[in-house]
Formats: C-alpha cells, sequence, structure tokens
C-alpha cells in the first residue's frame, strides 16, 4: 500500500452577493454568513490525478483546515463531485468560466455526497472528510470527468466557516491510499 497527499490544483469560493472571482483569496468561505440573507459561500476544489498513473484505490480522505468558524449551529458540510469544469481565475457564482453559465447560479454537482461532516461549533484545525472511494477511483480513471469538488452546507443558513486555500499557509489536501496496478505479462508458448 502507498499512501501519497496530494495539494489542490486549484481553489476558489463563489459568492451569491456578487459575481466576483475569487480564486486568488488564501481562504474558502462556505455557508451563508451569520445574519445576512442570502449571503452565500459555495467552495471549489481540483486535485490533479495524473501523476498517479493506475492505481486501486481503497481509501481516500479530504483535508481543509478551518481557520475560521462563524457559527454554533450542527451543520452538515457536503463534497459533490463538480460537473463542469471551472477555472480558477475565472469562476464565479454565475459561471464556471468566462461565456460559460453554471446551469444554475451557485455551481453545477451530481447530488450523491462523496462525504460529509458536522462541523457545529468546532475549533480551528484540520477537518478530514472520508470520501467515496468508488467515485474517486472513477475520477482517477476518468470514466468519470475529474472536474474537482463543490464544498455546499446541507442547510446554507447561519453556518459559515472559513477554510485555508493553496495561495495561503493551508491548502486543500487529499490523502490517497493505494496499490499500483501493473500490467499481465504473458509468456509466449513455443510449440515443437
Amino acid at each position: 500500500m502507498t499512501v501519497t497527499t496530494l495539494y489542490a490544483s486549484a481553489d476558489n469560493y463563489m459568492s451569491s452577493w456578487d459575481t466576483l472571482n475569487r480564486g486568488s483569496e488564501n481562504y474558502i468561505g462556505v455557508g451563508e454568513y451569520n445574519n445576512h440573507v442570502d449571503y452565500i459561500a459555495r467552495g471549489l476544489v481540483k486535485f490533479d490525478f495524473s501523476s498517479l498513473g493506475k492505481v486501486a484505490v481503497s481509501a481516500v480522505s479530504l483535508k481543509l483546515y478551518l481557520q475560521y468558524n462563524y457559527t454554533s449551529n450542527n451543520r452538515i458540510q457536503h463534497v459533490y463531485r463538480c460537473t463542469k469544469n471551472w477555472s480558477e481565475s475565472q469562476s464565479s457564482w454565475t459561471i464556471y468560466s468566462t461565456g460559460n453559465n453554471w446551469s444554475t447560479a451557485g455551481g453545477d454537482w451530481n447530488s450523491t455526497s462523496l462525504g460529509s461532516l458536522s462541523l457545529g461549533s468546532a475549533s480551528v484545525g484540520w477537518k478530514i472528510f472520508t470520501l467515496n472511494t468508488s467515485i474517486i477511483q472513477q475520477m482517477i480513471n476518468g470514466s468519470l470527468d475529474n472536474y474537482g469538488f463543490l464544498l455546499k452546507k446541507e442547510t446554507e443558513l447561519n453556518d459559515s466557516n472559513v477554510f485555508g486555500s493553496s495561495e495561503g499557509s493551508y491548502s486543500p489536501q487529499l490523502e490517497l491510499t493505494y496499490t499500483t496496478v501493473r500490467g499481465l505479462r504473458f509468456q509466449p508458448i513455443y510449440i515443437g
């Protein structure tokens, strides 16, 4: 077994209150800012799997560093597979890249949660989401597009959290446990 940690190749967060791109921020906002109705943020994170080659994944963990917790509510945060190829330097609440709108403002994602965590009044530090190994395997193999992950609160009401981004000191991390898949070798049979 091999354990490898990948660091985010791109990250961003989208905010419902404007159409600014926040790909260069040193944090990722997720949830609704307390007492600000409709001030909702959702995060985007990508990892590059190209260095892995052919692998069989047995465990996957997404690690996000909680820098600030602005809620005492017991809220669930989900990690979803994003279904549009968003650009770190262009995406916002309304577009995933210049000239390309999300189907619905706030992002496009597959409705199956890859992993979740209840943060509530959690203290700052690393938070670990155990992800669906089968889906990540398909993203690595290419049978599902790897457009990264969308981070979203289940309720999006008075539940804002702020995580570190790759532009700051605490880049999102993806820890994978896997074995390398080697090709089969056939020996020729001589009949003589």
